[in-house]
């Protein structure tokens, strides 16, 4: 959901095909590339984003749980990519699209080192 919200919100930065990307419903592992194909870098390497979503497609579409020791470097990563990038906080029911989560500050109150950084 935070890399949903980044590319979102950053659309108008993204080349045009990666733009229309964001209209295919896309995937975690597209929001990844979507991201990596725009040039934007995030202070999470896009190899660690990489093996979380196989790791969580292992999981859902393979049944193939990770080691305990890969799990807790996966939730490591994703606490790493929103400590980064942003504090969220739910504010209703949950959504298809999780919108229900938004930013829990504002963007003035966002370092450099939270927003994305374009090449």
């Amino acid at each position: 959901m935070v890399l949903s919200r980044l590319l979102t919100a950053a659309s108008d930065q993204l080349p045009e095909r990666q733009r229309a990307r964001l209209n295919e419903r896309p995937t975690l592992g597209m929001f990844v590339s979507i991201a990596q194909a725009s040039g934007i870098e995030f202070d999470v390497p896009f190899e660690r984003l990489r093996y979380l979503t196989k790791s969580r497609n292992d999981a859902v579409h393979r049944g193939q749980a990770a080691s305990s020791w890969n799990t807790a470097d996966l939730v490591q990563t994703a606490i790493d990519f929103i400590g980064a990038h942003g504090t969220y906080k739910r504010t209703g029911e949950q959504e298809p699209d999780g919108s229900e989560w938004v930013l829990a500050q504002s963007d003035d109150d966002l370092t450099e080192a939270q927003e994305p950084e374009f090449q």
